[in-house]
């Protein structure tokens, strides 16, 4: 990940595979341009607020949500990416119950977001939200996420995993620990998570 590979395949490999992982794979580029286009929209007065909560419900406030909450840091195109995983899966597996290998055959068949935004509209789902609370501190920039959904099993997920390399997802939390915070935290059932920035060593990665 850190040599910029977040997707392989060893030979041989199923024709079906191949196309799903280059489809997932433009499909992410092409979310990260934009996230990172976006970012540079908004004032770096931002970096002046020490307190803020928010809530959201669907995908478009998740994007929406990353780009401006990313700019409460010093360095905004470091963690915006890792933002967006992170709110992505709070919605998706937590208050929307996706599960893993639901969202592989919906990414192989190319519906994952039509699936998004028809659960949402679901009695079960439709009043669930995810809460995402800002602080900012002299030594750090604390960012927790809360869903309101099931337990989730994190800690296979921390880190990138050579046994889902060919999988056409997945490696949203690994990267947001990697590459855009100083620690990542999850607590309780795994439906609550703690992203800190270090205000001494700003993120580089």
């Amino acid at each position: 990940i850190n040599a910029g590979v977040y997707y392989y395949l060893t030979k041989p490999y199923e024709e079906e595979v191949l196309l799903s992982i280059v489809a997932s794979a433009f499909k992410e580029l092409d979310s990260q341009r934009t996230l990172r286009k976006e970012v540079q929209k908004y004032t770096k007065m931002l970096g002046l607020i020490t307190y803020s909560d928010f809530e959201f419900r669907t995908l478009p406030e998740v994007r929406d949500l990353s780009v401006f909450l990313a700019n409460f840091f010093p360095s905004p195109e470091d963690v915006v990416l890792g933002i967006s995983e992170l709110l992505i899966n709070a919605l998706e597996h937590g208050n929307l119950g996706v599960t893993y290998d639901e969202k592989s055959q919906l990414n192989n068949e190319g519906i994952w977001e039509k699936e998004i935004l028809e659960r949402q509209k679901r009695p079960e789902f439709k009043d669930k939200k995810v809460n995402v609370t800002y602080k900012k501190t002299e030594d750090e920039i604390r960012l927790t996420i809360c869903d309101e959904g099931e337990a989730f099993d994190w800690q296979d997920y921390m880190e990138f995993s050579a046994e889902r390399a060919t999988d056409n997802h997945g490696r949203g939390i690994a990267m947001a620990n990697m590459m855009s915070f100083d620690e990542l935290r999850y607590k309780g059932k795994g439906n609550e998570v703690e992203c800190v920035v270090k205000l001494d060593t700003v993120v580089t990665k």
